[in-house]
């Protein structure tokens, strides 16, 4: 009789159709399934963002997250058991997939953010403590945070670049390999021994201390002169670039004068590098 009474309320408080008690416990079981898929929800969340990179530290909006995924999770269950029960739901179905609307625009930037956290992390050709130039910025990587990668420049100064422009922009390496190479390109007189400034360059490069390895001379002639492009090897790093090339320019010098090879007239050492970002910062 009270099981009866219980059924007719519930059925006044829906649409008035019948509900039995079958239905009654279908509707309970959803419930408790609907609890058992919140729990199980978070807990893969939670593991998931256990598993993440040691540099990418998940933050208050992960928890966020996860607690409105289990919300929808359980909210989705209860409106499947008030259907069962007769109910119309229709309500709480726009409700929900409102929310999830609002929900998926609200948190698109920050998804977006952390794909490209994950990918710089898991998949990047640098980590912390590699020296990458990105358009103008070039330096240290100190940190790869939630949805920006920190870089500390060469002057001191620290840089926030998003991680979303790591992903989409062209990142130069510095330091992926053991040696870099760099080249001072310069201007000899139209009549200069090739075979003798050849000799001199190798033996002036030879002995300074921050070049590995002389590489090849390119040699190329112009009305004005020859212009011999010396290529060496040198340190990865951009203070070992730096180096290599103030030593190569300075014995150059001091081997031409002593060897009487003349530059051409109005001419200049210029100073390139294998990478263009290189070139511009060093």
């Amino acid at each position: 009789m009270g099981g009866s009474m219980d059924l007719d309320e519930i059925e006044k408080a829906l649409t008035g159709q019948d509900v039995t008690g079958t239905d009654a416990l279908v509707a309970l079981a959803l419930v408790v399934i609907g609890v058992v898929f919140y729990v199980v929800v978070g807990r893969l969340l939670r593991r998931a963002v256990g598993r993440l990179p040691d540099n990418v530290a998940p933050g208050e909006a992960f928890d966020i997250g996860i607690r409105l995924a289990q919300f929808l999770v359980i909210g989705v269950f209860v409106a499947w058991a008030l259907t069962v029960l007769g109910a119309n739901v229709g309500w709480l179905t726009l409700i929900i997939v409102t929310l999830l609307v609002i929900g998926a625009i609200a948190a698109r930037p920050f998804i977006d953010g952390l794909a490209s956290s994950v990918v710089v992390a898991t998949r990047s050709a640098f980590s912390v403590g590699d020296e990458i130039a990105v358009d103008d910025v070039v330096g240290r990587v100190e940190r790869i945070a939630n949805r920006s990668t920190v870089i500390r420049t060469r002057d001191g100064l620290r840089v926030h670049i998003p991680n979303s422009e790591l992903v989409d922009e062209t990142v130069t390496v510095f330091t992926a390999f053991d040696e870099r190479r760099s080249a001072v390109d310069l201007t000899v007189a139209i009549d200069t021994d090739l075979a003798a400034a050849d000799e001199a360059v190798r033996q002036a490069l030879g002995g300074v201390e921050s070049i590995r390895r002389v590489g090849s001379i390119r040699a190329r002639a112009f009305d004005e002169g020859v212009v011999l492009s010396i290529r060496f090897w040198h340190g990865p790093r951009l203070v070992e670039g730096n180096d290599a090339i103030d030593g190569a320019v300075r014995a150059l010098k001091v081997a031409f004068e002593r060897a009487r090879i003349a530059l051409a007239p109005g001419s200049s050492i210029l100073i390139t590098n294998d990478r263009a970002a290189g070139e511009r910062h060093e």
